[in-house]
């Protein structure tokens, strides 16, 4: 209740303590922008072509794709939203947001990061079950709906504290009105504990446990299954497995930092050291902060960039194609094909080249001039002036084509 009753006391006679600047310069509003700027545009450009790679394309319409895009669209939805956030509370002194912004802008944050890296963990689950234990039954459609429906639930649970004992205060002094947002110290501080195993160590164990897992199957099917398993087979299963362990080092680099800066923030508001805070402390929340939308970014880097497939299905995608087009014009339609034969080599335009169809018409088959164009081979003929055409079965013929 001391806390509570120091916000009621009257500040009016009293000049504020540190301060006052309201708004950066603009010199360093520049340099927090260009910092965080590049990442977030790419980071959005990229999860939003990974999401349109996988839902455009039917090849990669898979559960544990589907799992991917969902991780995409709750990165995506991270850096849509708290990159902007994160750079207006750096920017101004006072909260600007208000009642509605202190309850429903950490919440929304925490639950697309939770959401993230429960989908992270069915991921490397999903995996492990492919690699390690193929025989066994594995996500379906249905599941893995399931699954993404309850990631954002729980997201949403986990993160619904923010929303309850966080409220907005303000306190007027002789020459500022402070304005901030006031976490229940009784609460808030064993919750922010917990919020950090549920972000951090539980995805964490679980990506260590399935990679550990996945590797030492892999030395098994090396070792012993190799008269059984086909030598290529046994290397894409290590490739992939060398990807899935770049985002176990990237998850530990990059979120490591938050955890510790949640601990030591946790200390410095029960002992009332939070207010104004300057110097290193500021700088290491800057970087963690900035960390977690790397991470948000560099999802399609590790899931789209390093996997064969995906860049397949991404040079089919319209979205390549419309970068081609506004890039190289309509240049591409010049395009020469360069053909192998065996007398001369010969370049022709792309618009000349026919597509090759398995049926042919039956003007073409029936014409008299088809056998002595030298588009049929000697034995060929041969055999085809044994066929008798009649009219009757230039109907049959016509009815079958007619029918495919």
């Amino acid at each position: 209740m001391d806390d509570d009753l120091d916000f009621d006391l009257n500040f009016s006679c009293f000049d504020f303590p540190f301060e006052i600047w309201e708004i950066l310069p603009p010199y360093q509003i520049i340099i927090k922008v260009s910092i965080v700027g590049p990442i977030t545009i790419f980071g959005i450009i990229g999860n939003c072509l990974l999401l349109h790679t996988i839902l455009s394309n039917r090849s990669l319409k898979s559960p544990s794709n589907y799992l991917i895009a969902n991780m995409a669209l709750s990165d995506l939805c991270t850096l849509l939203f708290s990159p902007g956030l994160f750079l207006f509370h750096e920017i101004f002194q006072s909260y600007k947001l208000g009642i509605i912004g202190c309850k429903v802008e950490a919440t929304i944050e925490i639950t697309f990061l939770i959401t993230s890296v429960i989908t992270l963990c069915f991921v490397s689950y999903e995996r492990l079950t492919a690699i390690a234990f193929p025989l066994q039954a594995r996500l379906t459609f249905k599941q893995t709906k399931i699954v993404i429906a309850c990631s954002w639930i729980f997201g949403l649970i986990l993160s619904s504290p923010l929303a309850i004992f966080r409220s907005y205060k303000e306190r007027q002094w002789r020459n500022f009105l402070e304005a901030f947002c006031y976490e229940d110290l009784k609460i808030l501080p064993l919750y922010w504990h917990i919020l950090i195993v549920a972000l951090v160590w539980i995805p964490l164990g679980v990506l260590v446990f399935c990679y550990t897992t996945i590797f030492f199957k892999l030395d098994q099917y090396e070792k012993f299954r190799k008269a059984r398993i086909h030598p290529l087979t046994i290397n894409y299963k290590r490739k992939f497995a060398k990807t899935l362990f770049i985002v176990l080092v990237t998850f530990i680099i990059l979120r490591i930092p938050f955890t510790s800066i949640v601990f030591m923030r946790s200390n410095m508001l029960q002992h009332n050291e939070m207010n104004q805070v300057e110097g290193s402390f500021q700088v290491m929340w800057y970087i963690s902060r900035y960390l977690i939308f790397l991470n948000c970014a560099l999802t399609p880097c590790v899931y789209g960039i390093t996997n064969e497939n995906f860049r397949k299905a991404f040079r089919k995608s319209k979205c390549f194609k419309y970068f081609c087009f506004c890039t190289f014009g309509n240049s591409s339609s010049s395009m020469t094909v360069y053909t192998i034969n065996h007398s001369h080599d010969d370049t022709r335009n792309i618009q000349e080249l026919k597509p090759r169809n398995p049926y042919i018409n039956s003007k073409s088959l029936f014409s008299s001039t088809w056998f002595k164009s030298g588009n049929v081979s000697k034995f060929s003929t041969a055999k085809f002036q044994k066929f008798e055409v009649t009219p009757k079965s230039q109907e049959k013929f016509q009815s079958a084509i007619t029918y495919i």
